[in-house]
């Protein structure tokens, strides 16, 4: 066992959605958003029966967000949008945090 930062689960090169089990529905999310936008975007998943676990609770302490919510870090690893938990539609709740931050428009974007 290894224990890392999220500041080392977040490359440089992309975006980086992270969410507990119970939001495990981000990651189809995130492809989705990803693929509509023409960035990258990589989820982690953080739990137990994951790569990456909360062994000593320190992400569920400092997350700011539900089980099922999620937390968008940019490139730069400043937090750019965060989710309270799992909205109906997660791609484009999504996708619409990552237009605002990109100053993009996502018109026709989607479904």
């Amino acid at each position: 066992m290894t224990k890392v930062s999220t500041h080392d689960l977040a490359p440089y090169r992309s975006f980086t959605l992270f969410t507990g089990v119970t939001g495990a529905g981000w990651a189809e999310a995130a492809q989705e958003a990803a693929s509509s936008l023409g960035i990258d975007l990589e989820t982690v998943v953080i739990g137990p029966g994951q790569e990456v676990t909360d062994l000593y609770s320190d992400w569920e302490r400092l997350r700011g967000v539900d089980e099922d919510g999620a937390v968008l870090v940019r490139p730069d690893k400043h937090i750019g949008w965060r989710s309270q938990n799992l909205p109906e539609d997660p791609a484009a709740a999504l996708r619409d945090a990552l237009a605002s931050i990109l100053s993009v428009t996502t018109e026709g974007a989607g479904a």
